[in-house]
C-alpha cells in the first residue's frame, strides 16, 4: 500500500481491480470468440454473460463502497474523490463501462439467436474494456499526495 496517497491506501482497491480484471478477461474471451465462430455456442455465451452480470454487480457495489470509504476517510482522500468524480469517470466508467454493459448482458442472456448474441456481446466487450481502462486511468490520475508532516 502507498501511504502517501490515501486514495490508493485502502483494502477496497485490490478487489476492485481484481473484479475488473476478471470482467475484462471475459470481455476479451467473448471478443475473440467473435472471430472464431465455432469456439462458443449459445449456452457458452449465456454462461459467460451470467458470470459477467454477477461480476459487474459486485464491481458496482465495490466501487460505491470505495468512493464512500475514501470520501469519509481523510481530507486528502476526500479531495481525491472530488477529482475522481469527473464526467469521464461517471460517464465512461460507471455508465458506459458498467451500467450499459450490464443492461446489454441482461438482454443477451434472454435471447437465443446466436448472431444477435454475438453482436450484443461484441459491443458489450468493447464497452467493458474501455470502461476498465478509464477506471484505471481515473484512479491513478486522481490520487493526491498527503501533505508532508513537519
Amino acid at each position: 500500500m502507498i501511504k502517501s496517497i490515501p486514495l490508493w491506501n485502502t483494502s477496497v482497491l485490490p478487489p476492485i481491480f481484481f473484479l475488473s480484471g476478471l470482467d475484462t478477461g471475459i470481455a476479451v474471451l467473448v471478443l475473440l470468440s467473435i472471430f472464431l465462430p465455432a469456439a462458443i455456442d449459445v449456452a457458452g455465451f449465456h454462461l459467460l454473460g451470467t458470470i459477467d452480470i454477477v461480476l459487474i454487480i459486485l464491481l458496482l457495489v465495490a466501487l460505491f463502497a470505495y468512493v464512500e470509504i475514501m470520501r469519509q476517510s481523510s481530507t486528502t482522500a476526500a479531495a481525491s474523490i472530488r477529482l475522481l468524480k469527473t464526467p469521464l469517470f461517471i460517464g465512461g466508467v460507471v455508465i458506459a463501462g458498467l451500467i450499459l454493459p450490464l443492461a446489454l448482458l441482461i438482454i443477451s442472456v434472454s435471447i437465443s439467436g446466436i448472431q444477435t448474441i454475438r453482436i450484443i456481446d461484441g459491443i458489450t466487450g468493447v464497452l467493458i474494456l474501455a470502461g476498465a481502462l478509464l477506471l484505471r486511468l481515473s484512479v491513478v490520475t486522481s490520487g493526491l499526495h498527503r501533505p508532508l508532516e513537519l
